[in-house]
Order: structure tokens, then C-alpha cells, then sequence
């Protein structure tokens, strides 16, 4: 039977749409945490960097070594998701609605979150009508985003699924970014990392959930399109 050439094109046309867009949001995150040079304004800087994009009081608790390398935040079958690499879900869920904020903001409307204040001090209300706080909801978020993320790729391994060149090519554009704003501040990667999402996010950790990010998009997308590919073949 026919494949549907068109329906082809429209999914591989959306899907370089998609990695264009995550390798802007990436390159977007590592401009964004510079740290200034100098002994003295350096740590001010990061203090101040990280307070912002990962709230005050959440990076209070990282700077503390609360959150570390060693400590497992959820388990997902076998796989255990450590602190660490729980904290870089939550970073992302956290920039996620902080720059959907600062767009409503452009456009004169409030989403009901401020950037400016802590996620522990402003209310989020869910859809059953209870209300909790953000910092809960960006907890809440990230272990879901986490587990999503482990279960995929679990599957993805299994079938033998593997990423193409176009975005081994993306993941090293994001961490040559990473690793050029690393320079410019004066640190290595890895202090870098810590600094900017707290203690045990090392560059061999960094790495390894970037790929994961790209492995469970892409083998999500590729499923959806197996799937269609199959009804339109039914239909024919």
C-alpha cells in the first residue's frame, strides 16, 4: 500500500520546527546565566543570577548541599532520578512558566506568577479549584516531566531507537554554549553548572539529560507518526 508522502513532509517539516526551537530555548538558558568576572562579584553575581532564575529560597536550599548528586529525589522502575537531576526539571518547568509570565507581561496581563517574587509565597490554583503553592506545583512538575522523561527513553532503548546526527549536532551547540559562557566567566563547566542549578549537576550529568531530553521527544514524535502512518494505511 501507498504511503501518504504529504503527511510525511508535514511531520518531518514540524519536526525541524521543533529542534530549532530547542536549540534557540537552550542557547536562550546558557546566555542567560553569565556570571560576572572578579573574585569578589563573582559569587555576588551567581547568588544573585540563580536567585532569579531558580528563586530565592529554592537556591538557598541548594547552596546548602541539601541538594546534591547523591541523594535520589524519585525512583522511575529501575532508574534511580538523583537531586541533581531532579533540580534541572525544575528549572525547566520554572523558566517555562517565568517566560510565559513575562509575555503576558508584554502584552499588559497577568498570569497570576511573579518573577519577582518567591514560588513558596504566591498561590497556583489547580483545575479541581484547590490551591497550592507555585513552589509546589514546580515540585509536583518536575517529578512528572522526570518520570515522563526516564519511561520514554526506557522505552526508546528498548526498540533500539537512537538519535540522528541532526541533533548529536544540537547537543553539542548547547554545551559548547555552556561551556563558552563557563569561560568567559572565569569558571570551569562543571563550577559553572553548580552555580547555576546547585551542588552535584556536574558536565557528564548535564550532558546526559540533554540527550535524554532529545531521545524522549523524538521517539514520542516518531511513535505519533508511526501511528498515523498506520490509519492512513488502513484507510487506503
Amino acid at each position: 500500500m501507498a504511503k501518504n508522502t504529504t503527511e510525511k513532509t508535514q511531520a518531518e517539516i514540524y519536526r525541524e520546527e521543533r529542534k530549532q526551537r530547542i536549540a534557540k530555548a537552550n542557547k536562550k538558558n546558557a546566555k542567560g546565566k553569565k556570571v560576572s568576572s572578579g573574585i569578589g562579584t563573582k559569587i555576588v553575581a551567581i547568588i544573585l543570577c540563580v536567585a532569579i532564575v531558580l528563586g530565592i529560597g529554592y537556591y538557598i536550599v541548594a547552596l546548602t548541599g541539601v541538594v546534591n548528586k547523591a541523594t535520589t529525589a524519585v525512583k522511575v522502575g529501575n532508574v534511580k532520578v538523583s537531586t541533581a537531576e531532579y533540580n534541572f526539571y525544575y528549572n525547566m518547568v520554572y523558566n517555562n512558566v517565568s517566560q510565559m509570565a513575562q509575555m503576558y507581561s508584554q502584552y499588559g496581563m497577568d498570569m497570576g506568577f511573579d518573577t519577582n517574587t518567591s514560588p513558596d509565597e504566591q498561590d497556583f490554583k489547580k483545575d479541581d479549584g484547590t490551591t497550592i503553592t507555585y513552589a509546589e506545583y514546580f515540585r509536583t512538575a518536575a517529578i512528572d516531566m522526570a518520570q515522563n522523561v526516564e519511561a520514554t527513553c526506557a522505552e526508546a532503548e528498548k526498540e533500539g531507537f537512537t538519535l540522528d546526527e541532526d541533533a548529536k549536532a544540537e547537543i553539542e551547540e548547547t554545551m559548547q554554549s555552556f561551556k563558552d559562557n563557563a569561560s568567559q566567566s572565569g569558571f570551569s563547566l562543571n563550577s559553572y553548572l553548580k552555580a547555576v542549578y546547585g551542588s552535584g549537576l556536574t558536565e557528564k550529568t548535564f550532558r546526559k539529560l540533554i540527550e535524554k531530553q532529545y531521545i524522549s521527544q523524538e521517539f514520542a514524535e516518531k511513535k505519533q507518526a508511526d501511528l498515523k502512518e498506520a490509519v492512513k494505511d488502513e484507510d487506503i
